[in-house]
């Protein structure tokens, strides 16, 4: 990956820059939404520690999907807008490489999913879902624009899916959490 991004750097330098600005410019917003939530006194420790999980993950889901990609000799701009093209390829052709990048879109969204609906205080489901499809897009449309990847339905898709599992397990996380709570504050009250 690293080498990947000498490569980028050495060839191409503008493009590096303006990869490396469009993610610190990301980076920087989450960090100045942020900040100003938590000089409101919205968040309490369990929320920071989630925000400072979510940031740091973020980068890395954007340095891997976008900034560490050498960009395409072409001017056209590479998409699939088929949705479920990927699920045919790997049960129709039994296509490994597909199930692996559709497995690997999943899970790279599973702590995104866990982290944001860790900071929502309400609508632990749509809001975190929305915001997860909002990163994936904006992933998706840089990849189109700096012609680092390809825009695929699919990855919405898959990276949607892996939030929603990640919101799913904060919430029985949540709530083997809270059942554990009670039945120990039960013992302490028959204790006395």
């Amino acid at each position: 990956m690293f080498s990947s991004l000498y490569t980028l750097y050495y060839y191409f330098p503008v493009i590096f820059f303006i990869r490396l600005t469009i993610d610190l410019l990301i980076m920087a917003f989450g960090v100045f939404l942020a900040v100003k939530l938590y000089k409101k006194g919205i968040f309490d420790k369990a929320q920071r520690a989630a925000c400072i999980v979510l940031f740091f993950w973020g980068a890395i889901v954007l340095l891997f999907t976008v900034l560490g990609r050498r960009s395409y000799k072409t001017d056209d701009m590479i998409y699939n807008l088929e949705l479920f093209s990927c699920y045919h390829r790997i049960f129709a052709e039994h296509d490994q490489p597909m199930l692996k990048s559709v497995v690997q879109n999943i899970f790279m969204f599973v702590p995104i999913g866990f982290s944001l609906a860790a900071i929502s205080k309400k609508h632990r489901i749509i809001i975190p879902l929305l915001i997860s499809l909002g990163f994936s897009l904006c992933i998706e449309v840089c990849q189109l624009l700096l012609r680092a990847g390809l825009f695929e339905m699919d990855d919405l898709f898959n990276n949607t899916l892996g939030a929603f599992i990640g919101i799913i397990m904060f919430l029985v996380c949540r709530s083997v959490y809270i059942f554990i709570r009670k039945e120990d504050d039960l013992a302490a009250k028959n204790d006395c």
